[in-house]
């Protein structure tokens, strides 16, 4: 499963950094956990 909300909130601040910046090429990797859910679709390969 994905983090949703903290991926808007970085999103958002990320869009509002470069609104407020007179520097337009401002690039950030951001990296954040992630938690494989296995479910019905995931099968064990043999």
């Amino acid at each position: 499963s994905q983090p949703r909300r903290e991926m808007g909130r970085i999103g958002a601040q990320l869009l509002i950094d470069r609104i407020n910046s007179k520097n337009t090429r401002i690039f950030r990797r951001v990296v954040l956990p992630v938690e494989l859910v296995e479910r019905k679709s995931v099968r064990k390969i043999s």
